[in-house]
């Protein structure tokens, strides 16, 4: 089996069917299918249950996937300490943030990686934080910003960078906003007297939410569930309600209408960190971004309503 048909498993894996994945690979759909038939006659053993939609994986197949992913980890991890030795910094790196931290931090980040390596492609993969905990042990991203909460340090190797701090936000009609001076620090307690604004699951700011509502003695009326923490803080501006929120998206999504209270209880806080698989051979280029990015998120831990 080549590199080539490994790849191509792969992406009709993550697209879910053969179709998507022979549009995103750029060969025709035919080809695939036959590039499929081929491998599954040299195993002797189906891939994929056809009848399902998106296509699911039958346990040879997830054999092979699992034995896939191995190869072309250390197919990598190779060109990558030999580009290491030789000093030949090309390549690529897979950098996971959410929208709303890479809208913060990124800006920064880039520019000055680029200098250091400007044969190096940054390609920039958003999703949720726990969604990207995961897509670092499946090896579709390389380091990821992430919360230490999120994931088990078992799975992936975890380098601190800093706490990021978390604070209840309200809008100008809640209890809140008139009963506290802006920046005064608070207890958790106070969201049980104000309807919230949550975070789905899957999101970072969900397992704080949970973390957080351990500690009530009553759960808060939840008034509006989001994916988005800029739909909630807009959501928030304009209402009577308050949401919980990081320090570290505060530059990408306050507003002067919202008052911002820290919270008594540290623990609900977050230890920044970022995020690779044990089994990653860390370049240096990978050094240089993730001290890069070190010292970006760690300039701006000031308290914000101080």
């Amino acid at each position: 089996m080549t590199f080539r048909q490994m790849e191509y498993i792969l992406k009709i894996h993550e697209e879910g069917g053969i179709s998507k994945a022979a549009g995103k690979l750029n060969v025709s759909q035919p080809a695939l299918t036959q590039c499929v038939k081929a491998i599954e006659e040299e195993l002797g053993a189906e891939i994929f249950l056809r009848k399902h939609y998106p296509l699911s994986l039958t346990y040879a197949g997830e054999r092979l996937f699992k034995t896939i992913r191995e190869i072309l980890r250390l197919e990598k991890n190779l060109h990558n300490e030999i580009s290491d030795i030789t000093k030949e910094q090309v390549g690529r790196l897979r950098v996971g943030m959410s929208m709303l931290k890479g809208a913060a931090f990124l800006p920064d980040i880039l520019p000055e990686f680029e200098k250091l390596h400007p044969k190096i492609e940054v390609s920039i993969i958003e999703q949720g934080s726990v969604s990207l905990a995961s897509l670092v042990q499946q090896d579709v991203v390389d380091i990821a910003l992430l919360a230490n909460d999120e994931v088990s340090q078992n799975q992936i190797f975890m380098e601190p960078i800093c706490a990021d701090s978390v604070f209840l936000c309200a809008g100008p009609q809640s209890n809140l906003y008139g009963k506290f001076r802006n920046g005064t620090e608070v207890s958790i307690r106070e969201i049980e007297n104000n309807p919230l604004i949550a975070i789905k699951e899957g999101h970072g700011l969900h397992v704080t939410q949970s973390n957080a509502f351990k500690r009530l003695k009553k759960l808060p009326v939840i008034r509006y569930e989001v994916e988005s923490a800029v739909l909630g803080m807009k959501l928030v501006s304009s209402s009577d309600a308050v949401m919980l929120c990081p320090y570290s998206v505060f530059p990408v999504i306050l507003t002067p209408d919202i008052h911002i209270f820290p919270i008594q209880e540290k623990s609900i806080s977050n230890m920044m960190s970022i995020g690779y698989s044990h089994e990653t051979y860390v370049t240096r280029y990978m050094k240089d971004f993730i001290e890069i990015a070190k010292k970006v998120i760690r300039a701006t831990k000031n308290n914000p309503a101080t």
